[in-house]
């Protein structure tokens, strides 16, 4: 995985005094831009997908003029880029540094907060061990693991070193005339709608996500890479691999891992046999993926459960991926919900219960922002973006990762659409049946059932399988070794956790082991204590997350 870091001491008159480390691999190298010299030192890295655009429209001799020239037009000049991206510039004749992320933040940038010195870097860990090497101090936040074992992820600026922040999506943050500025460049919201038809909705909708998946897919193009899909029971990863192979995008295969002979591999199997199509499938049976817990707490930070990627990690680093590209997943999709809200009218920003992976603590010590204009983009900005595409924090170590719904404008047209049109009126299903009817032919994982049938049906079936699944659930308390559970869903953590002792003694030792080490206050202790002993096995994950965190960064 690339990464950068920047260091400068305010202190020190000579402009010229600064470190930085890059440290980059060979792949998509025409996208990235290193330039050091007299003037600059600029660092983009990332997956561009404009960038000849870009070239063209700034008359540009190369990439690397073009981004001098964008840069010296607009300070913000990088809201025209689009990908996956972040950077520096350190702009020597007019002592400014300028670092940023990118629209949706999932390439990070870390900042340490001080007057005295300037130190921003694309990876967690690397910042830590600069503190560490030069001995700049640095103390744990209680707060951050309190929200780790309140939510399950980080909802905000907040990392678990308390003088380090995240930038968030679209912002950038800038030293001019002596002091820091936090700019947020750009913002999704979804207070400002249109009314359009449906015909026109679908139209839209398929211009703006064909466009999208375009710009993804002609980059492995042109680089000559194998595309990578990933493909589930699911609907958004299902419309990537219809709309790829409808546009004539053949170098490429699927890649799925799940609970063998559950529905998730089964209805992607269907996917794969439809459209001809190899898939590369990894079972997660036993849940051995569970215990890969300090290795993935090293790519994520602990930022988000160490649990979410399950398998991810475990297929990835299998694979010779020199000659692979971008894995192009549905992530961002939410098709069939067409939001993250409940209702269809936009609330004031609250905090969901069904968008915490932990409900054991309360939430009164949590801190809810309130610079979102409403509960839906809250929830879009932290559930979906911050957690959601945190496993890409991961991914990105042995691939590039992107979905065509990550596309800005792919996102915008989505947010101008009312919610009526999204929710009740299931626009993006009638996209679906509009212009590729033959992916509902296909049944859907979450409802075991089409998309065209009856929605009382739909709704009876739900309620019956989520009240097996409770019971299930509630039978194995009662009898731990006598009744066996059957697989349910994609990821059973719980099955996992009943039906493999290995699995179980292994959390178990983690947590007696760790929670021991640990020099915290006894209120947070008491709270990793409870949340553990709930019989939720996610609970115990979320928990094993902050004594994780805790072995990395602060034993």
């Amino acid at each position: 995985m690339n990464r950068w870091l920047f260091y400068r001491n305010l202190k020190s008159k000579d402009q010229h005094c600064f470190e930085y480390r890059y440290i980059r691999q060979d792949k998509f190298e025409n996208d990235r831009v290193f330039i050091k010299n007299d003037n600059y030192l600029i660092i983009l890295d990332g997956v561009i997908f404009n960038n000849h655009q870009l070239i063209k429209k700034y008359n540009a001799s190369s990439w690397e003029d073009a981004v001098i020239k964008m840069y010296e037009s607009t300070p913000d000049f990088f809201n025209q880029l689009r990908g996956s991206f972040n950077g520096i510039i350190y702009d020597l004749c007019r002592n400014k540094i300028l670092a940023f992320t990118n629209h949706l933040g999932e390439r990070p940038v870390f900042y340490y907060k001080s007057d005295d010195i300037c130190l921003v870097a694309s990876d967690f860990n690397m910042m830590h061990s600069f503190l560490k090497e030069h001995n700049i101090s640095y103390s744990m936040s209680e707060y951050a693991m309190e929200c780790m074992l309140t939510i399950g992820y980080m909802i905000d600026q907040t990392t678990y070193i308390h003088e380090i922040e995240r930038l968030l999506p679209g912002h950038s943050i800038t030293y001019a005339n002596n002091k820091f500025i936090l700019s947020r460049y750009f913002e999704f919201n979804s207070n400002d709608t249109i009314e359009i038809s449906d015909n026109e909705a679908i139209e839209r909708i398929d211009e703006c996500f064909r466009h999208a998946l375009k710009q993804e897919f002609d980059k492995d193009c042109e680089y000559g890479y194998t595309s990578i899909i990933d493909i589930s029971g699911g609907l958004d990863s299902r419309m990537v691999a219809f709309v790829a192979k409808d546009m004539g995008y053949n170098n490429s295969f699927f890649l799925c891992y799940s609970q063998s002979h559950g529905y998730e591999y089964k209805i992607a199997q269907e996917v794969a046999d439809y459209l001809k199509k190899d898939v590369l499938f990894y079972p997660l049976n036993g849940g051995n993926c569970l215990m890969d817990i300090d290795e993935l707490i090293e790519k994520n930070y602990g930022l988000n459960y160490y649990a979410g990627i399950t398998g991810g990690k475990k297929i990835l680093s299998m694979l010779n991926t020199s000659g692979i590209g971008i894995e192009h997943t549905g992530l961002l999709g939410d098709m069939y919900e067409g939001t993250f809200n409940m209702k269809e009218s936009q609330e004031p920003v609250h905090l969901e219960q069904r968008y915490r992976y932990s409900r054991i603590l309360s939430t009164d010590k949590i801190k809810i922002p309130d610079y979102y204009p409403n509960s839906e983009m809250f929830h879009f900005y932290t559930r979906g973006l911050l957690s959601g595409l945190n496993s890409h924090l991961i991914r990105r170590n042995y691939v590039e990762t992107f979905s065509p719904f990550m596309d800005v404008d792919f996102l915008k047209l989505s947010f101008f659409l009312p919610l009526s049109q999204r929710m009740s009126g299931h626009i993006f299903l009638k996209w679906m049946l509009a212009k590729y009817p033959e992916a509902a032919k296909i049944k859907y994982a979450k409802t075991h059932g089409y998309i065209l049938e009856n929605p009382i049906k739909t709704k009876l079936r739900d309620t019956f399988l989520r009240g097996c699944h409770f019971l299930n659930r509630k039978a194995h308390s009662f009898f731990p070794t006598s009744i066996e559970l059957k697989a349910y869903g994609m990821n059973p953590f719980d099955h996992w956790y009943n039906t493999n002792p290995i699995l179980r003694q292994f959390i178990n030792d983690y947590f007696q082991s760790g929670i021991k080490q640990m020099n915290v206050s006894e209120n947070l202790k008491s709270d990793i204590i409870s949340v553990f002993n709930s019989d939720l096995p996610i609970d115990k994950l979320v928990a094993l997350t902050v004594i994780g965190v805790y072995k990395k960064y602060f034993a």
